[in-house]
């Protein structure tokens, strides 16, 4: 299963020093009681938006805290938030327990969650979503049916059907996963293009370390990959990572 992040905030916190200007130049660290805090022992997924307001999927809600004050946000049927991102105009976008949606400005200003799954009413149970990914007008969710991808242009949430491994990452400015029965796939004008069927490992993030190579992490350490998809040994991709540490 995916590596959880779990985080207490009843234990520590940080709050960066442009969340509170009176302690500019330097970071301010407080515990917060979870009574305080609204936040239960697990965190999964946390975010800041372009005003500097702080999200935590915490339990089953999203909390929130502006520097001075704690507020809670519910999605829907009460599902667990599992996972955020930021789009280009700063929207905030939300995964869940069978829940996709994003936040926004209800009727008397407060924040709302709104849903997505309306937009498609052929998707069913989604499960949960782990991972979600902005890149230009487009938002990804992962999801046990597949990708779901939402046009934020056109306000159309469309399915493109894998077996993914929990986790979307970024490969060479494109979305990418492992596909249980496809192998490591990246969607290229939202079409998947696979490139290597015989990778099939769980993975948690990929950094490219140049146009040739992508090294990939997971549990067990680091795995790379060639230009032709091809798998290159431990040493060689140790080796690369060293020298580009050392350049530091």
């Amino acid at each position: 299963m995916k590596t959880n992040i779990i985080t207490s905030l009843s234990t520590l916190l940080l709050v960066f020093n442009n969340l509170y200007a009176q302690y500019s130049g330097s970071y301010y660290v407080k515990a917060f009681d979870p009574k305080e805090s609204r936040t239960t022992a697990q965190t999964w997924a946390c975010i800041q938006d372009n005003s500097n307001l702080l999200y935590f999927a915490s339990g089953n809600k999203i909390v929130t805290f502006d520097g001075y004050n704690w507020n809670s946000i519910n999605i829907e049927h009460d599902a667990n938030p599992l996972s955020f991102t930021k789009d280009k105009k700063g929207e905030i976008f939300v995964g869940g327990n069978n829940a996709i949606g994003f936040l926004g400005s209800s009727q008397n200003g407060q924040l709302k969650y709104y849903s997505l799954k309306h937009y498609n009413d052929t998707i069913g149970n989604i499960g949960n979503v782990w991972s979600v990914k902005s890149r230009d007008e487009y938002v990804y969710f992962s999801s046990s049916v597949g990708v779901l991808i939402w046009n934020t242009v056109l306000k159309k949430l469309e399915v493109i059907k894998a077996k993914i491994d929990l986790t979307l990452i970024n490969i060479n400015d494109e979305i990418g996963f492992v596909d249980h029965d496809k192998g490591l796939c990246v969607l290229e004008k939202n079409k998947i293009r696979i490139i290597n069927k015989n990778f099939k490992h769980s993975i948690i993030d990929a950094v490219s370390y140049d146009k040739k190579t992508l090294i990939l992490t997971n549990n067990a350490g680091l795995i790379g990959i060639n230009k032709n998809g091809e798998t290159i040994s431990n040493d060689t991709t140790f080796n690369l990572v060293n020298k580009k540490i050392e350049k530091y």
